[in-house]
């Protein structure tokens, strides 16, 4: 946790300083860890050195998010990471049985922290099942919506989620689990039977 304080620290030393409530709330997540967020990291990670467009110039944020298919400018990446889809949570169909849950945690403008997760799309024959799901971890909760060959969906992050490692897990609700499917069992049985 101090170690994810101190990089946040230098992010905003590079890119401003948090304002407002989540400045406030970065502040005293700092102090109840112990993180003096003036001093910089002293063991930073290396960067890479900056790539140039054509004309010799840096690109922009923007043009990075573009080039990589967003629609418009997107935060700094804080945190992310991936967590296996569990099968037996979701409904036939829904989720791709060996696809991972992965979430990004992103500062916007410098002031909003904001949660994107994803997951692959089951593939299907025909129309694909429509049921509620959702991302969980913890008190976090993220509406996936389908579109094409995933579920996706983003919500404001709190700013607790910068001191825990979360582990996402799919769930519909009012499904009741199915404890310890096999995923590669799935898709054997799946390939048996055929489309």
């Amino acid at each position: 946790m101090p170690r994810v304080l101190r990089e946040l620290a230098g992010l905003t030393t590079r890119l401003g300083a948090l304002d407002g409530r989540l400045g406030e709330q970065v502040r005293e997540l700092a102090a109840d860890h112990g993180v003096d967020l003036e001093t910089p990291d002293p063991f930073p990670a290396e960067e890479p050195a900056a790539p140039r467009t054509q004309t010799g110039a840096a690109p922009r944020q923007e043009e990075y998010a573009l080039a990589a298919g967003a629609s418009g400018p997107a935060g700094t990446a804080l945190l992310e990471g991936a967590d296996p889809v569990d099968p037996g949570a979701v409904p036939q169909g829904v989720a791709d049985p060996l696809g991972d849950v992965t979430w990004r945690v992103d500062l916007v403008r410098g002031v909003d922290l904001t949660l994107a997760v994803t997951v692959p799309a089951a593939p299907v024959v025909g129309e694909p099942p429509h049921v509620p799901l959702r991302a969980v971890a913890g008190d976090v909760v993220v509406p996936l919506r389908r579109a094409g060959d995933a579920w996706s969906g983003t919500v404001p992050a709190p700013p607790e989620l910068l001191a825990a490692r979360p582990r996402y897990r799919l769930e519909v609700p009012g499904l009741t689990p199915v404890p310890d499917v096999d995923p590669h069992r799935l898709v054997e049985i799946a390939r048996e039977v055929g489309p």
